[in-house]
């Protein structure tokens, strides 16, 4: 496998898809470390944001399904999509609360699963074999 396919394999294992009702949610998620560093930071109140709707606001690159009534529940159209805009989910994904803790949870999920496949790995190795090169 060369750097591009290794490259592209990584990639594709970090893809998430998260439904919200009618909605759902595309994006890539963030490495282990990221999310472990944003739940303690949390935590330990070093940030202003909770840990889900940050984990949420650095995860989603795109939506199906969004209405201007999902944005603006007291006069939107609920006919009308919205197409995604990196700024307008920036604005909006603190106040949407049942959006970020799911999204957070798929991702947190994945996270996790990813690390602890990582982590068998490592201590299914056997010490001193030699990669091929």
């Amino acid at each position: 496998m060369n750097i591009e396919e290794m490259l592209e394999k990584l990639d594709k294992g970090l893809d998430v898809r998260v439904k919200v009702r009618h909605m759902t949610f595309t994006g890539k998620c963030p490495t282990y470390s990221k999310v472990a560093a944003i739940i303690t930071n949390s935590a330990v109140g070093k940030v202003d944001e909770l840990a889900d709707a940050k984990i949420a606001a650095m995860t989603v690159t795109g939506w199906e399904g969004v209405t201007e009534a999902d944005i603006f529940p007291d006069d939107g159209d609920s006919t009308v999509l919205v197409p995604f805009d990196p700024m307008l989910f920036e604005k909006i994904i603190y106040d949407k609360g049942e959006w970020w803790k799911a999204i957070s949870s798929k991702v947190t999920e994945s996270v996790m699963k990813r690390q602890a496949i990582k982590d068998d790995s490592i201590k299914n190795s056997q010490a001193g074999t030699t990669a091929k090169q």
